[in-house]
């Protein structure tokens, strides 16, 4: 492995100003909606609305976590890493718009069941027996709504209209993520007296990684807004303006 002559992330910073305005831009407008915004989040106390609730809360704060873990590889030239949890947030993304698309109770509920039958399975195959409070619960009922979950990424992303970033986005990283023979072959510089596995840190995907990122959070965030009832056409609107300042090319998926 050869380290970069660079290591340090600030002088990765004065490459990719514009991204990083945008990174910056976004962060600011939901740390400034939940400090103004606190007593208006309100989590239903009744079911299913209070499963919908938590989902909508903890998808918006699962997904900024990992939107400032993107933030930290692609400063550290971890671009190809950072499209990995790119990817991540990306199904979050989706499920989330899924649920609140149509039935939004009712496909919380689902997802809720899908992810208690899912961690049964874990339980039972890694450790072989299910802790005694899961005996307890409503199997035919937790399994009845499991099976009405969609399983399909690609039919809740066309779904809830996101096909572009499940076909533009999500295909293409989780080829990353896959480590498949395609992903595996842009490591490979081949000369004519040696191949050479080119894994050092680099710049290589951070602009993607910084733009796509950016775009993704905003929906997520915007989501979160419209759910609970907090104004955000305003801000809807600069962040509509910084994206696109950001230009045509800079966000475009290529090899």
């Amino acid at each position: 492995m050869i380290p970069e002559e660079k290591p340090d992330s600030e002088a990765r910073k004065s490459r990719f100003l514009p991204e990083l305005k945008a990174y910056d831009l976004l962060l600011g407008k939901m740390n400034e909606v939940l400090d103004r915004s606190e007593e208006a989040i309100k989590i239903r106390e009744t079911q299913p609305e209070r499963d919908l609730d938590l989902l909508v809360a903890t998808m918006h704060g699962k997904a900024g976590k990992t939107y400032q873990a993107i933030l930290e590889l692609c400063l550290s030239g971890f671009g190809e890493d950072a499209l990995v949890l790119l990817r991540s947030n990306i199904n979050l993304m989706i499920n989330l718009l899924y649920i609140l698309s149509e039935d939004s109770a009712k496909r919380a509920g689902d997802l809720v069941a899908y992810s208690h039958k899912e961690q049964e399975k874990y339980l039972r195959l890694a450790h072989g027996r299910r802790p005694e409070w899961m005996e307890k619960l409503d199997w035919d009922k937790i399994n009845r709504y499991a099976d009405a979950w969609e399983h399909n990424i690609a039919t809740k992303a066309e779904s809830c209209k996101q096909s572009f970033h499940y076909n533009v986005g999500y295909r293409f990283y989780s080829r990353i993520e896959h480590s498949d023979a395609w992903s595996l072959s842009n490591l490979i510089d081949e000369n004519e007296t040696q191949i050479r596995i080119a894994s050092e840190l680099s710049d290589k995907y951070v602009s993607i990684a910084l733009v796509h990122s950016f775009a993704i959070m905003a929906n997520i965030f915007l989501a979160f807004c419209s759910h609970f009832k907090i104004p955000y056409e305003n801000i809807e609107a600069t962040v509509r303006k910084e994206w696109n300042n950001l230009g045509n090319d800079s966000h475009k998926i290529t090899d």
